[in-house]
């Protein structure tokens, strides 16, 4: 019989494959680990990972093409998130030059990515 619970911190030490190098990582606070069981097995698992999700930058065109405008709101969004217990912060790039300077400072997610919005 399947059966389906949140994994508690003190046993994620249970978890293998691809995410396991990932799970030392993770903040409690801010991770849920859904995981499908069958006579107490994993056999099945997902995370929810309470990312931020940094969106809207904008830059005059005055004081584009120079660092200091960017590097301040980059280090003061990477402080902010910090502060509040985050770990990784999610990023898009609409601009080949934003893509550049994303990709020297972060992994890119997979190229196939969906927003689903959850109706009540």
């Amino acid at each position: 019989m399947l059966t389906d619970r949140i994994l508690p911190p003190e046993e994620w030490h249970r978890l293998e494959g691809d995410i396991a190098p990932l799970v030392p990582r993770l903040n409690p606070s801010r991770t849920v680990i859904l995981v499908v069981e069958e006579d107490g097995a994993i056999v099945g698992r997902l995370l929810w990972l309470k990312a931020d999700h940094i969106e809207g930058a904008w830059i005059a065109p005055s004081h584009r093409g120079k660092a200091a405008v960017l590097r301040s709101l980059w280090c003061r969004a990477q402080a902010l998130i910090r502060a509040s217990g985050g770990v990784t912060m999610i990023v898009a790039a609409d601009r080949p030059d934003m893509a550049t300077m994303l990709e020297k400072r972060g992994t890119p997610f997979p190229a196939q990515e969906y927003v689903i919005c959850l109706r009540s």
